[in-house]
């Protein structure tokens, strides 16, 4: 069984349960064991670095610290937000000298830098890998279903950070919904920011986003939206029923594990897909899926 250390973050265990849930399913059925990281704490997203930059770092870096000393050597970051905050803490705490020195002090532990930070893409590509995914499809799959893979803003950028060199059209959830047996469709919104971080200050705003990737999914008749990052689910999800979103038809939003478990016929309860606000059953239903 491979061994990978996991960090859940805040939302996994919180108002991301389902995330969490589906994911471990998927990682059970693999034979995938994850390894949560002992004694985490909140990497600080998303208004530490807005405040103090050695704090966010700091914050994050300590789970870095923790993870090398607890010998994992990999770790998955399944939230967007926390992958994108751990990815910083690493880059800035390697860059700068004075940072890594002063985290160092206040733990009383060398920070090394040695540890592999992996989004939940990465994870389903490496660790699990497509022709895994393939194989394990149960029936037909997400046969006929056509998804709209909504990556959010973290996985793309920044460029430094992250090292990337597609950021307006990336393809590894496309290809992870393609393997599975679905049609992930062509649309423009894929890396449109909807506007999560002001959903409470400025809510007009965000709804205007909210609204704008919505109406791009439906523009080409999508049945769904797939996407990794709990803010964004929340918003996508929660929000579809507020006033002044008037939509055509409602759009069920998944967890890309979710897909995963369901193409590959686990219950679709184990994989929480009943606790969204949006109901997915007649879509399943119709998708002969959980």
């Amino acid at each position: 069984m491979k061994r990978i250390g996991y960090y859940p973050g805040c939302s996994l265990h919180a108002t991301a349960v389902e995330f969490d849930t589906s994911l471990k399913a998927i990682c059970q059925h693999f034979g995938i064991e994850l390894v949560e990281i002992a004694d985490w704490n909140c990497c600080g997203s998303s208004p530490a670095h807005n405040n103090d930059g050695f704090l966010a770092a700091a914050l994050a870096g300590r789970n870095l610290v923790l993870a090398a000393e607890q010998g994992l050597e990999e770790l998955v970051a399944p939230c967007a937000s926390c992958f994108s905050r751990l990815k910083a803490a690493q880059h800035d705490l390697e860059h700068n000298e004075a940072w890594r020195a002063e985290l160092e002090k206040r733990l009383q532990a060398s920070y090394q830098s040695g540890v592999r930070i992996r989004s939940i893409l990465d994870f389903l590509h490496a660790v699990i890998g497509l022709d895994a995914l393939r194989d394990r499809i149960v029936g037909p799959g997400l046969a006929g279903l056509k998804v709209a893979s909504y990556y959010g803003c973290l996985f793309v950028r920044p460029q430094e950070i992250l090292g990337r060199q597609e950021q307006e059209n990336p393809q590894e959830m496309d290809m992870v919904v393609n393997a599975l047996g679905g049609q992930a469709v062509d649309w423009p919104f894929k890396t449109e920011c909807c506007g999560n971080s002001l959903a409470l200050a400025r809510p007009d705003v965000a709804q205007r986003a909210i609204k704008a990737i919505l109406d791009a999914a439906l523009g080409v008749e999508s049945d769904c939206i797939a996407t990794a990052c709990p803010l964004c689910h929340a918003n996508l999800d929660m929000r579809q029923g507020r006033q002044g979103l008037k939509m055509s038809r409602a759009l069920p939003v998944f967890y890309i594990t979710q897909l995963v478990g369901l193409a590959c016929g686990l219950p679709a309860k184990e994989l929480g897909v009943d606790q969204h606000l949006v109901s997915t059953r007649s879509l399943l239903s119709a998708a002969n899926l959980g």
